[in-house]
């Protein structure tokens, strides 16, 4: 080996394992604003040169420099995660050619024979990434990655997965799944943990397009960036109806899955039905009736998955008693992800599980008053649990600073799809 090429460099596995714990470290620390490269320096204890090449993979650096940002990120380091610049550089060069199919079933093979790998409190990562460092390149994959506190739910996982693979019904016709529940129940996490399974990718060996709408989606952009995504960059619809035509024609001879997430209106879905009947499209919305569509009810979580999200957050083991205060906490928000993570957030800034337990009861009480009826009147669970998010939401605003408060308030102004970078923050 020559002087140029000594150290190691982050396989795709390892990029992306790193990239998405500094992501969730910025969300939980920074309330989403980017770390500033003397911020890394001090929390690595290397030097910012030194984080860019690793981070970018433009040169080799000492496996002592990437242990040191992997752990500084509580990550364990694994062979997985690193090479030599060589051995990368022939592998992804193998996985770009040969056989589509021949590829794939290397793909999922490759997938499945890794270990998991208990990080941050216990998920298994591993699988997930491993989809993504041995897709083949040129493939498209827009699927977003877990969260470093994701927790199983095999039981929706398994079902779901079941209706995406399964036979059609109706030969020759495109089906469409849709995930249904309430505003955060997990439904996009859902979507995405099925996006990275081995078996699903096997299936659609040709990629996963995704698309997130809201409530005002720009269709036509939509459509237009899975146009650019399959290779066809001269073609410009002007309209959302003449982009999903092209997109028939473009999707009639692949293997995709195309998932269209958070989803308002059903009408809205609608252009997204492209496909071939060897495409499957999956919905996640909050409406529970998609025309056509086989619907999956998702619900809340156990009370030991309620209790490992807040523990994989918090990266830290809970006491006994913590735990208890925590279960408790977690049956009083009705074990809704998203309130449990604006729990365990609040946790990790300070407060603690008596005074968040006895400011939330009040938040929920003022909610009542203002609806003019108590929570013990209300038959739909549904109804408690929004007022449990509500509650939630109202309490994480109430740590923010003035300033931050309106640096918040800004954010309404901005389209949901938009990604905030550091210049524009």
């Amino acid at each position: 080996m020559n002087q140029r090429q000594r150290g190691v460099v982050l396989t795709d596995l390892g990029w992306e394992r790193l990239e998405s714990a500094i992501a969730a470290a910025q969300e939980t620390e920074k309330y989403g604003k980017r770390f500033t490269q003397a911020e890394l320096e001090e929390r690595a204890g290397i030097s910012r040169k030194t984080i860019k090449k690793i981070r970018q993979r433009t040169a080799p650096v000492d496996e002592t420099s990437v242990h040191a940002l992997f752990t500084a990120f509580r990550l364990e380091l694994e062979t997985a995660d690193y090479g030599l610049p060589n051995s990368i550089a022939i592998e992804q060069q193998e996985t770009g050619n040969g056989d589509r199919e021949s590829q794939h079933h290397l793909q999922a093979e490759q997938a499945t024979s890794l270990h998991p790998v208990e990080t941050n409190g216990g998920s298994d990562r591993h699988e997930t990434l491993a989809s993504q460092s041995t897709r083949p390149r040129g493939v498209p994959f827009q699927v977003p990655p877990l969260p470093y506190y994701f927790v199983e739910r095999p039981e929706h996982q398994n079902a779901v997965k079941q209706i995406l693979l399964d036979t059609p019904k109706h030969p020759g016709t495109l089906v469409v799944s849709a995930i249904c529940g309430l505003g955060g129940i997990g439904k996009s996490v859902l979507a995405v943990k099925i996006a990275h399974d081995p078996e699903v990718l096997s299936r659609f060996c040709d990629g996963v397009l995704w698309a997130t709408l809201g409530q005002q989606p720009d269709i036509l952009a939509f459509l237009s960036s899975w146009i650019q995504a399959l290779g066809d960059h001269s073609y410009k619809p002007i309209t959302p109806t003449a982009a999903s035509a092209h997109l028939r024609t473009l999707l009639a001879d692949k293997h995709m899955l195309l998932v269209v997430d958070d989803v308002w209106h059903p009408e809205h879905a609608d252009l997204f039905r492209v496909g071939s009947s060897d495409c499957c499209v999956l919905i996640t919305t909050r409406e529970a009736r998609i025309p056509q569509a086989e619907g999956y009810s998702l619900d809340v979580m156990s009370p030991d998955q309620a209790l490992e999200l807040i523990t994989n957050m918090l990266s830290t083991p809970l006491s006994e008693a913590e735990q208890a205060q925590a279960r408790k906490f977690a049956k009083r928000v009705g074990y809704l992800p998203l309130a449990l993570e604006l729990t365990a957030s609040q946790i990790a800034d300070g407060v603690i599980w008596t005074e968040l337990l006895e400011d939330f009861q009040a938040e929920v009480a003022h909610l009542e008053t203002l609806d003019l009826y108590s929570a013990d009147d209300i038959i739909e669970d549904a109804q408690r649990r929004k007022y449990s998010l509500t509650a939630c939401f109202r309490l994480s605003l109430k740590q923010l600073s003035p300033e931050q408060l309106q640096q918040f308030a800004w954010l309404g102004v901005v389209p949901e799809d938009v990604t905030l970078t550091q210049e524009m923050a």
